[in-house]
């Protein structure tokens, strides 16, 4: 990341991953200020919809951790139960 004073202009120039950002502004204030804007707005981006059901949901959930419970067993019944009682809704939130 550089910025640089050009004439009466900072000027801020910085990557990341492979895209580049530049910009123009009257302060450097207002370059960091900028920077911090795409930072935060970077993570924003819309991704595809999650169509998966809440008891695939609870299978990856055991397998990645569910197996170091000490009731593990009892613990996805419980789930399983649940999600049955539900009936077995799809996943509404965008990931």
């Amino acid at each position: 990341m550089a910025i640089k004073k050009s004439g009466h202009q900072w000027k801020i120039d910085f990557r990341i991953g492979s895209k580049r950002y530049r910009h123009t502004a009257k302060t450097k204030i207002e370059c960091l200020q900028y920077r911090d804007e795409v930072i935060a707005t970077r993570g924003y981006q819309k991704t595809e919809k999650d169509d998966r059901n809440l008891s695939s949901i609870i299978d990856i959930w055991y397998q990645a951790r569910g197996i170091e419970l000490a009731d593990n067993i009892r613990t996805k019944q419980n789930l399983m139960r649940f999600c049955h009682t539900l009936g077995n809704p799809l996943n509404k939130i965008d990931t």
